[in-house]
């Protein structure tokens, strides 16, 4: 006999929080997988049962009630279904067929593939050397972007602090990123196997010249392919891309209730409105909020 619904999602929770996601990450899947869930029983209908028209008409239904933002609901529904998955209890995943229909139907902005905890610890895991690993792991532990990364020297990293130094980020000023202990380990063994031809950049070639961005692209495209999680597509909708953890950066943090003007600072945006003149971080307190708010992966 199956699982009741609320049962199954007892368990998934019990599975994510084993996996490393904070009491707010699990607080805010349950809230609203519970309202999803909720809708289902009404209906009479089995999680195994739902098909990508159920998500749909979810989602429109809850449009007032602001409960999160259509993105972070289709993010729990994926986690959730991929997990089932994983245990073969269900063929489909109707969360990512509802976002890529929702991308096909609305040209003006793509829903970018939406990454758990765990679909990064597999691509991270399928990088082909430490070098490729540092560089995955760096994308998802800062939020930085590609160009931003490619131009990072070995002198931008402040190691006693864990903080980086970006030269120039969007907008043409310099701007502070952190990390924390798991991505410090990766971008040191990378470190000490570098190899150069007299070049500062951090991450290099086998012939020791400076990675571009062109190479970085092709290096998380095929470490997510060789993991499962990724396709051998060029539709952003599908393809992961080194901006598909910088969204999964923020969501990630946005899940662990970190303050939006912390996520805003660590990803360079500029300024969202008049108030942000009125709330102020010391660089510290950034810091601080950034390592208690980050996903622990455990690699």
């Amino acid at each position: 006999m199956s699982l009741s619904n609320k049962d199954l999602l007892e368990t998934f929770l019990k599975n994510q929080e084993l996996y490393g996601d904070l009491p707010g990450t699990i607080k805010s899947k349950r809230i609203i997988l519970s309202t999803f869930i909720k809708r289902l029983d009404e209906q009479g209908k089995h999680l195994f049962d739902v098909t990508k028209t159920d998500v749909e008409n979810w989602l429109m239904t809850m449009s007032e009630k602001k409960v999160s933002t259509k993105a972070g609901r289709l993010q729990a529904g994926k986690v959730l279904f991929d997990y089932f998955l994983e245990d073969d209890l269900v063929k489909k995943n109707p969360f990512k067929e509802s976002s890529e229909k929702m991308n096909k139907a609305n040209n003006k902005r793509i829903l970018r593939p939406i990454l758990s905890i765990g679909d990064v610890i597999k691509i991270i895991k399928a990088a082909k050397n430490p070098r490729n690993r540092a560089i995955i792991m760096t994308f998802y532990k800062t939020g930085m972007r590609a160009n931003e990364l490619a131009q990072l020297n070995l002198d931008n990293i402040y190691w006693n602090e864990r903080r980086i130094r970006i030269p120039k980020r969007k907008g043409g000023s310099p701007g502070d990123v952190y990390f924390d202990e798991e991505c410090e380990r990766s971008l040191k063994l990378w470190v000490s196997i570098r190899t150069s031809k007299g070049d500062e950049a951090l991450f290099t070639t086998v012939l020791g010249e400076r990675l571009k961005y062109p190479m970085i692209a092709i290096i998380v495209k095929e470490a997510s392919i060789d993991s499962g999680v990724g396709k051998d597509t060029n539709d952003p909708s599908e393809a992961i891309t080194p901006h598909v953890f910088r969204y999964a950066f923020t969501t990630h943090l946005a899940g662990n209730r970190c303050h939006p003007k912390v996520i805003q600072m660590l990803r360079g945006d500029a300024d969202a409105s008049m108030l942000d003149r009125y709330t102020q971080f010391t660089p510290e307190q950034v810091r601080l909020e950034y390592l208690r708010a980050i996903p622990k992966l455990g690699i």
